[in-house]
């Protein structure tokens, strides 16, 4: 299983790079065909794009939280150094491969882990009256996922709104020892976990049998754009009906990724929620946004309207 996860990464990481290059050169040599005024408002349009914000930020303009991942205060920096929309070409961002790095790299950190994952998804379930005849467990899957990745994030230049996909909870690797990890973990696990009553689950996934999992992701466009990302333990109802699976068996029951919009126009998808059997049909899916593209949709996504009256 480590051997197909980790080329399934790599292929994702290689895909998630190149296409998201590909897209803000592409913008760039937009910008640069465009009868702008000054170097300043080039690079404020390509701020649009790169943060969807209609102004580049300058030196000393932003004021970092002491709390902000030293990563995103590194990008930070990078971004203020960026004095010309050519520079920008060069700009790296922490997510351009779609990968958040692993904070649980030591074996003893992984398990600490499973272990809280385990017994608050099974203490949570028994609370919420869905016992079960066995215990759930960590799948191997994402055991051999947590060596290399906390989970994959999408730097979304489109502006489409979909929010990242992260199982191992922000923060994890700030915890100074294993006691301390586990702590964090079980506070984290228990504010994420959802049962088959989530008022969401209940009105968008109503194809699912959900025994319980945990809400790993939420990112909003605007008020009536929001995305959420979920790591459930369910059963397909429909599907592995017709495969021929009791649902009172144990067949059909696992670990799926799910993904859900509050707006039917996200990506034009016709029947949210997406749900995928496992981690690495998930992952070919999400980083294939360049095949579902539309891309007069998403410049206009990007720059508003003014992207309409402009052609």
């Amino acid at each position: 299983m480590d051997d197909r996860v980790r080329t399934a990464l790599a292929t994702y990481s290689s895909r998630m790079r190149a296409s998201n290059q590909k897209f803000l050169h592409e913008r760039i040599s937009e910008i640069e065909t465009r009868s702008l005024p000054s170097e300043r408002a080039r690079l404020d349009r390509f701020a649009r794009v790169w943060h969807h914000t209609a102004h580049w930020p300058q030196p000393g303009e932003r004021v970092c939280n002491p709390h902000v991942p030293t990563a995103l205060v590194e990008q930070a920096h990078r971004e203020e150094a960026i004095t010309s929309l050519a520079a920008a070409k060069t700009l790296q961002h922490r997510f351009l491969n779609g990968v958040i790095e692993p904070s649980l790299a030591d074996a003893d950190w992984r398990r600490v882990f499973v272990e809280e994952f385990e017994q608050v998804v099974n203490g949570q379930i028994g609370a919420d009256g869905q016992g079960r005849r066995s215990t759930l467990r960590v799948n191997e899957e994402l055991k051999s996922f947590l060596k290399l990745a906390d989970g994959v994030a999408d730097p979304d230049f489109r502006a489409s709104g979909i929010c990242a996909w992260q199982v191992v909870p922000s923060g994890t690797g700030r915890a100074q020892d294993l006691d301390a990890l586990r702590n964090d973990l079980a506070a984290s696990f228990i504010h994420d976990f959802v049962s088959a009553n989530d008022e969401l689950l209940e009105e968008f996934c109503d194809d699912l049998d959900i025994i319980g999992g945990f809400q790993v992701g939420e990112a909003a466009r605007d008020e009536d754009f929001l995305w959420y990302s979920y790591y459930l333990f369910c059963w397909r109802i429909g599907k592995d009906d017709d495969d021929g699976k009791e649902e009172d068996s144990e067949e059909g029951w696992c670990w799926r990724v799910a993904f859900l919009c509050t707006s039917d126009a996200a990506w034009n998808l016709d029947s949210p929620p997406l749900v995928f059997d496992s981690i690495l049909e998930f992952l070919d899916w999400y980083g294939s946004w360049e095949e579902r593209l539309d891309l007069s949709e998403t410049l206009v996504d990007i720059y508003g309207e003014e992207e309409e009256e402009d052609d």
